[in-house]
């Protein structure tokens, strides 16, 4: 039972000082002190006038710092309470000992939300995210285990709108795989550090969540980051940084598919957190713009967001994508699309965006019109052009432009070529697809497509296809007609107006493949040729001995010696046929 005495700020530093058990040390600051006057004590000064953060180690007294630090950050502006300089904080964050720390986890959560204090009081939220940063990377037992730090961290990222550069390749390495909960060890030989299905106050569902929601948010800002423009043509510095956009997309999943329960007496029924159906918004988006269409969901969904989803204009957007809803002005491809008025100015002939500005409002509204448009102006005519790759092997670029007008703001036919032209370099360089650009022409240049594995070229070339159709020969006659593109039709080219793809399989022929197989069946049939010459002058030189009378009978004498004038090859050729014609 603690005494009048130990509520005293010199006997907490002399036992911070003295102490050789850490987990004794941890629960004597944690029962010794009254509840009621131990902030006010930790907050405070030595009787000697002495700040105590002059005699305690930053690092080597970690645990005793942490309440000190926490209560002082914490302490009510009105009490005249020292407050901790700045730069004692970033040195102790930066310094202090793990293992210390976790002993004591919600004094850690009260430093960091102290430190937010501190910083939104000197109007400068943003400097607080380093610190907050350097927490989470170092007090947590790995740096995949969530703690209730996370959240707060993401959070004031988003809202000072400073994204540190470390952080989303520290989101892409470590997305969380535990949780680190406020829990107290009744022995000091036991763990703070546990995974629980039914976390402790700290760290709520919320939280988890929370993190995972704007998690992702970074990661596509981050993505998205390089791209200066919305063009369908835009340059190739607009990469997109597929891992940053992959990572963020498995953030946002977590979240759809998160297992919740609404609380007791809520008038929620569904079981569905209002950040999911955010959540599936963001993910349905970003999967059209990385992947080409929405993908279906785990089996272990709650169903019920789906249908929720449905009933909100995102999904007639997502699933109508690239062409834009059937039906709508300059719908299909390489149909001239009637342009459609927008506030008395703006004329708009791409389809995905004339639906798109129909729920603008909404859009902007949810904090998602960004992604709208990079989706109708931006990915539609990439996703576009890419499935026309997969019916054609080569195309004009007049012929692209004639498809794709509908995404392209040029006018007159020379407008949609240099556009088309500058819209393949663009996915090129972006790695969408692979192809190359032959110059002049009536149709301003053929683009010629490849396949996804590497072309072959240089002086290898040769060697390479050679390689490839090694086993060429081999291939059936039902693969061959597959591959020549003749087992079944090509998809009629209208079909690619819809948004659903096409009954009949679009066939490509494989260029690379193709090559190898004439190559090595032009190779066998030249070996037969040689084979053919050497026993056809064989046979003649047998009918004329027999013409002459050499063989005695009605057919070539084989068994009767080689006739003369044979050496070498003929020599060997006879032989062989000799023996063949005994055994037949």
């Amino acid at each position: 039972m603690s005494s009048s005495h130990d509520n005293s700020l010199d006997t907490i530093v002399h036992h911070v000082t003295t102490a050789t058990d850490l987990y004794a040390l941890a629960h004597h600051l944690r029962t010794a002190i009254n509840k009621d006057v131990r902030e006010v004590i930790l907050a405070s000064t030595l009787s000697s006038g002495q700040d105590p953060l002059q005699i305690l180690d930053l690092s080597n007294n970690t645990l005793g710092v942490l309440y000190i630090l926490s209560a002082r950050l914490n302490a009510p502006t009105n009490t005249g309470v020292p407050v901790p300089p700045w730069g004692i904080l970033t040195q102790f964050c930066n310094t202090f000992i793990p293992e210390q720390a976790r002993l004591a986890p919600e004094r850690m959560y009260l430093l960091a939300k102290g430190i937010v204090r501190l910083a939104a009081s000197i109007h400068n939220v943003k400097q607080s995210i380093p610190l907050l940063f350097a927490i989470v990377n170092r007090f947590p037992p790995t740096p995949s285990t969530l703690t209730a730090i996370h959240p707060l961290l993401v959070q004031i990222v988003l809202q000072t709108y400073h994204i540190p550069p470390e952080l989303p390749t520290f989101l892409i390495n470590y997305p969380p795989d535990n949780i680190l909960l406020a829990s107290y060890p009744e022995d000091g030989q036991s763990t703070s550090v546990a995974i629980c299905s039914n976390p402790s106050s700290d760290l709520t569902t919320n939280d988890n969540l929370i993190y995972h929601y704007l998690a992702g948010i970074i990661l596509a800002l981050t993505a998205f980051s390089s791209t200066t423009s919305f063009s369908p043509a835009a340059s190739p510095n607009t990469t997109i940084q597929s891992s940053s956009l992959h990572s963020a997309m498995d953030y946002l999943e977590t979240v759809v598919t998160a297992p919740y329960a609404s609380p007791m007496g809520s008038q929620n029924v569904t079981n569905v957190h209002a950040l999911q159906l955010e959540a599936l918004k963001k993910l349905r988006l970003l999967q059209c713009i990385a992947l080409g269409g929405p993908q279906p969901l785990p089996k272990y969904a709650n169903q019920t967001l789906n249908r929720m989803f449905k009933a909100t204009p995102y999904n007639a957007l997502v699933y109508n994508f690239p062409w834009g809803k059937p039906g709508a002005s300059g719908s299909s491809a390489g149909s001239s699309a009637q342009p459609v008025p927008v506030e008395g100015q703006m004329q708009v002939t791409n389809p995905l965006l004339s639906q798109a500005l129909k729920e603008r409002e909404l859009y902007t509204t949810e904090c998602n019109w960004g992604l709208v448009e990079r989706l109708a102006r931006h990915a539609a005519p990439r996703w576009a052009l890419k499935r026309l790759t997969e019916t054609y092997v080569t195309l004009g670029l007049r012929e692209i432009a004639r498809h794709l007008s509908v995404f392209f703001e040029g006018e007159g036919s020379s407008g949609g070529v240099e556009e088309a032209r500058a819209l393949v370099l663009g996915m090129i360089d972006e790695g969408m697809i692979r192809a190359t650009i032959s110059d002049g022409g009536e149709d301003g240049g053929i683009v010629t497509f490849f396949d996804e594995y590497d072309e072959v070229d240089g002086d290898d070339a040769e060697d390479d296809v050679r390689e490839v159709g090694h086993d060429a020969l081999a291939l059936k006659e039902e693969q061959l007609k597959v591959l020549l593109g003749v087992s079944e039709p090509l998809a009629d080219p209208s079909s690619l107006a819809t948004s659903k793809p096409a009954k009949s399989r679009r066939v490509k022929i494989q260029i690379q493949t193709l090559l190898a197989v004439v190559q090595a069946q032009s190779e066998q049939l030249a070996a037969l040729d040689r084979e053919f010459e050497k026993s056809k002058e064989f046979l003649v030189k047998a009918h004329k001995m027999e013409r002459g009378g050499g063989g005695g009978g009605s057919g070539p004498m084989f068994a009767a010696g080689v006739p003369s004038g044979m050496m070498g090859e003929d020599e060997d050729l006879y032989d062989r046929l000799a023996e063949e014609s005994m055994y037949s």
